[in-house]
């Protein structure tokens, strides 16, 4: 590839994540923002299976799983134990790994449709376990009163905040990704 053409994809790229900077400023409605930021945090766990699937040929289902692991730990982090956000998002990926191992280790025999069975009865016991679970998870009811994050003494409050949180960590997930 031409220095020129490199040249003009960053130039492309660069524009394009400017665009993307204004889209909060431009959306007057904050369910669409609200949508994004899903869309966001939905990518992120898209790409770790992406890394998954498409670089070892492993079939995983059980990737919610994963990732309620990982945003109830934090949550409960945040909560209970008084951790600030990043520790907790720290301990939360430990925990996520955790999991991984413990369903991995046993799992290294299988493939095909029974490693496909394996991670889809842990995403259902993770599933079952939040919904019934009151007493820590409160079940049905969801998790209330998380403390909102902070980054260099900066609250992160409103979806506009939380629109940028999300896309420099999608950018630093896509960079890692294709190294």
């Amino acid at each position: 590839m031409g220095y020129r053409t490199k040249l003009l994809k960053k130039g492309a790229l660069l524009g394009a994540l400017g665009c993307l900077a204004l889209v909060p400023r431009v959306l007057d409605n904050l369910y669409y923002l609200h949508i994004l930021n899903l869309a966001g945090i939905y990518s992120l766990v898209i790409i770790g299976l992406n890394i998954l699937s498409g670089y070892t040929g492993q079939v995983s289902m059980g990737q919610a799983g994963f990732f309620a692991v990982g945003t109830y730990v934090s949550a409960l982090l945040m909560m209970n134990a008084g951790l600030p956000f990043w520790p907790a998002v720290l301990a939360a990926a430990a925990a996520a790994a955790a999991c991984g191992v413990l369903i991995g280790v046993p799992s290294m025999k299988l493939s095909g449709p029974y490693l496909v069975l394996a991670t889809v009865g842990f995403g259902e016991i993770v599933r079952l376990v939040l919904l019934n679970w009151t007493p820590v998870p409160r079940g049905a009811a969801g998790i209330v009163g998380i403390p909102v994050p902070s980054l260099f003494g900066f609250s992160i409050e409103t979806e506009e905040h939380f629109f940028y949180l999300i896309g420099a960590a999608l950018l630093t997930g896509v960079c890692i990704a294709r190294r």
